[in-house]
């Protein structure tokens, strides 16, 4: 439970503060192993928080006041009171970085607490930190769910190698932290945020299920991958963003034109007896299917302004690219392309984008300028 208030949020204004007042997790008989992942210095440790879609470099690890005498440490703190987004409680469906389902903004401290008996503690989650070797500075974030509901399975604890849960979960380490050393040979790519462990270096997945993200399946002659599409909703109206609120990502899936952007395409693609898939993991496109001829199409939507459309297309494209590389490591097909929710003002883009292979379309001339690029 305590973890559970440290990971929700700060009692605010009249709220009774009943333990909801941390802003992170402690830790107790884990100094050797800190000692051993940071080269015998003692805490505090400055530290960047990653999960491939994104990072927070407020992170640090603190000896906490009675340190000298149990070891006890405060770890995983994120200055700013606002967890890290894989550890964040919310909307799994919308922000697959998420894993904690709930309310963040439930009443502290009895709705609150009530959420954490009821809907998030049955689901048994595991928070994990993961050091690589020689990066002490850079702690990668994960959130497992030891019994996941069926809408939760991506984040199911089984995907962690058998040899590692059995570390974690023991009773020892269990009182520790569930912080291991001697672990396993294992590698571990940062860019891979479900599926992140390798028995060898740039190998296959460690688990021995493979993720049901990266399973083909048939469905009426069509490969199908992702997950079934879930519309964006038009009617959302964005707040003043908070600071160490959420990626600039998270917040642009939030506008109202992203989503009516998003949803008229999946429309486009339904209308040609195609298959709209949303992500179920990594690579986090926001819309993709596979056409006629078996290339794989995925597609970025930002929604623009003329105070913010450099920003947006920068981040876009960026992220595109990645997604066009994750996808055709298996030697698929893929087109990639940046959908606007209006037209850009600087008419370089069109040529740099062509330059790159990257389509590049917008509202309110979705049909025919996509069905012109893919042509």
């Amino acid at each position: 439970m305590s973890h559970y208030q440290s990971l929700f949020r700060r009692a605010r204004g009249d709220e009774p503060k009943s333990g909801f007042t941390r802003d992170y997790l402690q830790a107790s008989g884990i100094r050797p192993v800190l000692l051993e992942m940071f080269e015998n210095r003692e805490p505090p440790y400055e530290l960047t928080y990653e999960w491939g879609s994104g990072s927070d470099p407020n992170g640090r690890i603190f000896p906490a006041a009675d340190y000298d005498q149990n070891g006890r440490v405060e770890v995983g703190q994120f200055i700013g009171g606002i967890p890290p987004l894989p550890w964040q409680i919310g909307d799994p469906e919308r922000i697959p970085e998420v894993t904690l389902p709930g309310d963040p903004k439930a009443p502290i401290p009895e709705p609150a607490r009530s959420q954490w008996i009821k809907r998030i503690k049955p689901l048994k989650p595991w928070l994990m930190m993961v050091q690589l070797e020689h990066n002490q500075g850079v702690l990668h974030l994960r959130a497992y769910l030891g019994a996941p509901t069926a809408n939760l399975r991506e984040a199911s604890f089984e995907r962690v190698p058998q040899l590692l849960r059995e570390r974690i979960t023991a009773p020892s380490r269990s009182a520790a932290g569930a912080l291991a050393s001697e672990l396993p040979e294992l590698w571990f790519d940062p860019d891979d945020f479900r599926d992140p462990w390798r028995i060898e270096a740039g190998g296959e997945v460690a688990t021995q299920d493979p993720s049901p993200a990266r399973r083909q399946v048939q469905i009426e002659g069509q490969r199908t991958f992702g997950a079934d599409y879930r519309a964006g909703d038009e009617e959302v109206q964005t707040a003043a963003p908070e600071p160490f609120d959420i990626d600039p990502d998270e917040r642009d899936r939030g506008t109202r034109a992203h989503h009516e952007t998003q949803n008229e395409l999946a429309e486009i693609v339904r209308a040609r007896g195609l298959l709209p898939r949303s992500p179920s993991g990594e690579p986090n496109f926001d819309l993709a299917w596979e056409g006629e001829d078996g290339r794989l199409v995925v597609i970025e939507v930002k929604s623009i302004t003329p105070r913010n459309a450099e920003k947006q297309m920068r981040l876009g494209l960026g992220q595109l690219l990645r997604y066009r590389n994750l996808l055709s490591t298996d030697g698929s097909d893929v087109a990639a392309v940046l959908a606007l929710s209006g037209e850009p003002v600087d008419p370089r883009w069109t040529d740099l984008c062509g330059e790159l292979g990257v389509g590049l379309i917008w509202r309110p001339d979705l049909t025919k300028m996509l069905e012109a690029w893919l042509a």
